[in-house]
């Protein structure tokens, strides 16, 4: 029985899930966050402005779709760390499930950090259940406000874990986000080495199953846009679709190339690429990644693996000649065998 990883109906919306304006400190203004992303054959900015939640439901339109959010900071307050650099941070975005009519959960009155406004504060409709959370940079503590957005309904992914100087010992202990920033263009652009394939090879290893997201992280300050993206697949360009597509995880992350289908039968995983030279399946054992390689004069590819038993989670990339990838969830083999 064919079963489509991507949906086999609907349509891809270019995506940057996490993005910042002068909202927060950001160098454009909401507005011209949509009109430069448009330009770019973007349908879709995440407005996920630091600590503070503004939705902008005056910038939908038939083309383009704000998703109301913001960006949770949680950082380590150690004393014998003198300066930020320093210090290690915990940074999680909370995409509402709504545009509007919606209360920020983990609102805190005290701590608007980054480009802190106090005109906008008056703004906020936040949650009192979780008002003024106290940010301990404990696993517990970000485990806590993990949980608080599921219960109110936010897709949450967890961002840059290399800016943040978080490694194995911080990032395995987190549960309960959505989803695993796969690439932060803005960190990657500065030197950084947030490109995070890694650290999902890491989850997955301990059967942990995170969607991918690709992200620009932009404040325009530099260039720090149009390098990070998700496509994300669903009927139409409606906050319910995208917001239910994001839910499913019917999305890839990708800095190029593009995974035009993916679908999983009778024991195997197909895959369709574009703009490609190579599509590599990567399990969580040894001698179980595999590659397909396009054939001469090509950048389009089509790849089959078949799965093993003894194999818990798999993901896929494609990548094109200039080493740009695109990058699947993660998902389940036992699952997919059962399909069988």
């Amino acid at each position: 029985m064919r079963q489509y990883l991507l949906p086999e109906k609907g349509n891809f919306y270019k995506a940057n899930l996490h993005s910042h304006s002068t909202v927060s400190d950001g160098a454009w203004a909401p507005d011209e966050v949509k009109k430069n992303y448009m330009e770019k054959g973007y349908s879709i900015v995440a407005y996920t402005d630091h600590d503070i939640m503004i939705p902008h439901p005056e910038l939908a339109d038939d083309n383009f779709l704000p998703l109301t959010g913001f960006e949770l900071s949680i950082v380590d307050s150690d004393p014998s760390l003198t300066v930020f650099s320093q210090k290690r941070n915990c940074h999680l975005c909370f995409i509402a499930p709504t545009m509007c009519d919606t209360k920020q959960v983990l609102w805190h009155r005290r701590f608007y950090q980054w480009g802190f406004k106090p005109e906008l504060i008056p703004l906020v409709n936040y949650d009192e259940e979780s008002l003024d959370f106290v940010r301990n940079y404990t696993p517990e503590k970000i485990n806590e406000a993990i949980a608080i957005g599921r219960r109110a309904g936010y897709f949450i992914s967890y961002n840059h874990p290399a800016w943040s100087l978080e490694s194995y010992p911080e990032y395995m202990a987190y549960d309960g986000f959505h989803a695993l920033e796969v690439v932060n263009y803005c960190s990657v652009a500065g030197g950084e080495l947030d490109e995070n394939l890694h650290v999902l090879r890491d989850m997955i290893r301990a059967g942990k199953l995170p969607f991918a997201t690709g992200s620009d992280d932009n404040h325009n300050r530099s260039n720090d846009s149009f390098g990070g993206f998700t496509m994300i697949k669903a009927p139409a360009l409606t906050y319910s679709d995208i917001f239910d597509a994001l839910m499913k995880g019917n999305f890839y992350a990708s800095e190029g190339p593009s995974i035009d289908e993916l679908y999983y039968e009778n024991g195997r995983v197909y895959v369709k690429a574009s703009d490609a030279v190579s599509v590599i399946y990567h399990a969580d054992i040894r001698h179980s990644n595999a590659i397909v390689r396009a054939q001469e004069g090509s950048t389009e590819i089509i790849a089959e693996f078949e799965l093993k038993e003894q194999e818990k989670a798999f993901f896929i990339t494609v990548s094109d000649s200039y080493g740009k990838f695109a990058c699947t969830r993660a998902y389940s083999v036992k699952e997919l065998l059962s399909l069988s």
